[in-house]
């Protein structure tokens, strides 16, 4: 046998496909070093830096044993679709094999990093007056939940005319939540009716009992201010 000249990295895999992977779940390979030739380089028992294109957490330095590494654990918390690992020998100049692609899924959605979006987040208190409300799912690594899961919303009112909501029954409507499979994301739209009022969207996914979402999304709901124009211009409506 000669020198070891390159790495053979086994994924994990069904019928020659690498699985698909989770992000924060970790999983194993197998490595072994080879020489110009394919034959197992027995006698090397150097360390290997395991690097990927995805964000490695654990697993990223190792040693080998008579030529192999088996059963190792690696992380990886950066969703991908062509996920790749780099196995390179710290002590040998120019030995680096990269793995297949393979996919990295997001882990389950989490209440911290998933968002309630409104836009715009401002509206005038005319009926027809709308704002997009928008739910994004994101897992605790902060990647894109891309898969449709139950998600639902929640409206109430904080203020009415200025002052504490009196019962928290907004007078705004909000339309029924759907599903974007091209931009991966929950979209409600919300209309405003001729109150001035603050209302409050609140977020929650899974099956009974829901997760509620910790970020939530407000949209105020304003009276145009009248103003005067100078030299004795007409009135005019502004909204700022």
């Amino acid at each position: 046998q000669g020198d070891a000249a390159e790495f053979v990295i086994s994924l994990p895999s069904t019928g020659g496909v690498p699985d698909e992977q989770t992000a924060g779940v970790p999983f194993q390979i197998d490595v072994q070093a080879i020489d110009a030739y394919g034959n197992l380089v027995t006698n090397f028992n150097g360390d290997v830096t395991i690097t990927s294109n995805s964000n490695i957490t654990d697993g990223s330095t190792v040693t080998f044993v008579n030529g192999e590494l088996t059963g190792h654990a690696i992380t990886l918390t950066q969703s991908s679709t062509a996920a790749t690992l780099t196995v390179t020998a710290d002590d040998l100049f120019n030995v680096e094999t990269i793995s297949e692609e393979f996919v990295v899924k997001a882990n389950a959605p989490d209440a911290n990093t998933s968002v309630v979006v409104a836009n715009p987040s401002v509206l005038q208190n005319q009926t027809g007056s709308q704002s997009i409300i928008s739910v994004i799912l994101r897992d605790e690594f902060g990647n894109r939940v891309l898969e449709q899961l139950p998600v639902s919303l929640q409206l109430s009112q904080i203020e009415e005319n200025g002052n504490p909501s009196p019962d928290g029954n907004p007078n705004a409507s909000l339309g029924t939540l759907s599903w974007n499979s091209g931009l991966q994301n929950y979209t409600a739209t919300l209309t405003a009716s001729n109150s001035v009022e603050l209302v409050e969207i609140t977020g929650f996914f899974g099956n009974a009992p829901a997760t509620e979402i910790t970020t939530t999304a407000t949209v105020d709901i304003v009276n145009p201010i009248i103003w005067t124009a100078n030299a004795g211009g007409p009135e005019g409506n502004r909204t700022d």
